[in-house]
This record gives C-alpha cells, sequence and structure tokens, in this order.
C-alpha cells in the first residue's frame, strides 16, 4: 500500500507544484502587464507635452498672423483710398493719353535728327531756303512716316522728308 501513497504524495506534490508553476506565470504576467502600462502611460504623457507644447506654438502664431492680418487690412485700405484718388486724376487724364503718348514718340525722335524745329535749312529740290516749324510723325502699327514742317519766305506751309533737307 506504500505505493498507491507514495502515487498519491506524488500527484499532490505535482499539483503543487504545478499550483506554484501557476501563481509564478500569473505573477510575471502581472507584472508584465503592469511594466507595459507604465510605459504606454509614461509615452502618452510624452505625448501630450508635446501635443501641449504644439498647441501654444500655433496659438501664438494665430495671434500673430491675426495681428499681420490687421495690419495688412488697414495698409490695403490706405492703398485703396490712394488707388481711388489716382482713379479719379487718372480717368480725368485718360482721355489725353495717346496725345502724350505721340508727343513724347516726336520729341524722342526728334532728337536723333540734326535738324531742330527753328532752323534755317535749304531744300535740295530748289535750293530755297526755309524755317523748320515742326517735326509730324503719323502712320499707324504697320507703316509709319517722319516728316518737317517747313515755312518758305511766302508764309507757305509744307511737309517735306528729313531727306530732303540740308543745312544751310
Amino acid at each position: 500500500m506504500e505505493e498507491p501513497e507514495n502515487i498519491i504524495e506524488s500527484k499532490i506534490e505535482d499539483k503543487r507544484e504545478r499550483k506554484k508553476v501557476f501563481y509564478i506565470t500569473i505573477s510575471v504576467v502581472f507584472i508584465i502587464c503592469l511594466l507595459v502600462i507604465y510605459f504606454l502611460n509614461k509615452s502618452m504623457n510624452a505625448e501630450e507635452e508635446n501635443y501641449n507644447k504644439s498647441v501654444k506654438e500655433m496659438s501664438l502664431d494665430i495671434k500673430r498672423l491675426k495681428s499681420e492680418s490687421k495690419e495688412l487690412k488697414s495698409i490695403n485700405s490706405e492703398i485703396k483710398f490712394m488707388k481711388d484718388s489716382l482713379q479719379k486724376n487718372m480717368d480725368f487724364l485718360w482721355i489725353y493719353k495717346t496725345l502724350v503718348q505721340s508727343s513724347k514718340l516726336r520729341d524722342e525722335v526728334g532728337t536723333t535728327f540734326s535738324f531742330k524745329p527753328g532752323d534755317k535749312v535749304r531744300l535740295k529740290m530748289d535750293s530755297t531756303a526755309v524755317l523748320i516749324t515742326d517735326l509730324v510723325i503719323g502712320g499707324n502699327t504697320f507703316n509709319y512716316y517722319i516728316r518737317f514742317l517747313v515755312k518758305n519766305n511766302k508764309g507757305l506751309t509744307s511737309e517735306v522728308s528729313p531727306l530732303e533737307i540740308e543745312r544751310l
């Protein structure tokens, strides 16, 4: 009978060993879970701090951008006011735009010639002395001409090409 008692004791011993292993396994799993929870909590706190820092930076950026927006709006209103006042003057003067441009072109072209309005010159075709009164420029997009308006000693005016006159 001793043998069955040994068997029972060995079974009881096995059961105790299994219980110990079970409790140790449960303890290890519990400790591992606690460590995982601790490190997760620590990383979440770090993320929350980073999030709070970025929120503070963004709120400062928003405040700065709002102030810049206010400044730009005030500058824009000043520019609109100036544009409106300039536009009033430009509307009045706009009808003279082509006149001013053609006068400017005439003056620029006139500087390239050696003859100026008020100079006395001679016509090449009949050698009469004439007075240059003005420079005439005309034409369109594809064709243009340059002529001098001259007055002879009888008071008659005519247009002549720059190639038809020479210095006295």
